[in-house]
């Protein structure tokens, strides 16, 4: 049976409008620069699971990190830009990567990384912007806790690195203060802590 639908304009609700894949630091330079001249709303999504919808708006520009996924490395002795000695061994990934290759690579290398319990968030971006809860929290704490340097596009197109030598501001903003509200983090390094036998 076939229903008349009735006559109107059907809207996209909280969809953004246009979508750019971002798979370099220059790709989200260019869409910065776009939604400045055109004077777009921006959202950023990774995989999506922001369950207070932060990754989507309607009539937005959509930045989809998840292509950017450099390889992930396993850094002794991390020395964090601008900083004189090293801190910790840290795992540092793009801003696409999720939980499940972050845990498989870490567990290749003998260590822990202190994460979320959904394998497929991406792990750079709303789930360390909201804090990083995780399993290991009693014990470790939380992600923003463990977090040792962030590589971000702000919002006039910028690319700088944020730790506790430099751009502090920024590196305290984007440890818990709201995803994409700061920025558009491009790389996370967090401590990679010894490895643990966990039973969920």
């Amino acid at each position: 049976m076939i229903t008349n639908l009735p006559n109107g304009t059907c809207w996209q609700g909280s969809v953004p409008r246009y979508y750019i894949d971002v798979q370099e630091v220059t790709d989200v330079q260019a869409a910065l620069a776009l939604a400045r001249e055109y004077n777009f709303p921006v959202v950023v999504k990774n995989s999506g699971h922001d369950y207070k919808g932060r990754s989507s708006a309607p009539n937005s520009l959509s930045l989809w990190t998840y292509n950017h996924q450099p390889d992930i490395t396993l850094t002794r002795n991390f020395i964090p830009d601008g900083c004189e000695s090293g801190i910790d061994d840290v795992v540092t990934f793009g801003a696409g990567q999720a939980w499940d290759g972050i845990y498989r690579f870490a567990e290749a290398q003998n260590v822990t990384v202190a994460g979320g319990s959904a394998s497929t968030v991406g792990a750079a971006g709303g789930w360390i912007a909201g804090g990083g809860h995780s399993p290991l929290s009693p014990v470790y704490g939380l992600g923003v806790d463990n977090v040792r340097q962030f590589r971000v596009v702000l919002p006039n197109g910028t690319y700088v690195t944020a730790n506790a030598c430099q751009n502090q501001d920024i590196f305290f903003a984007l440890r818990g203060g709201g995803g994409g509200t700061f920025g558009v983090v491009m790389e996370m390094s967090t401590r990679a802590l010894p490895q643990l036998t966990i039973q969920v």
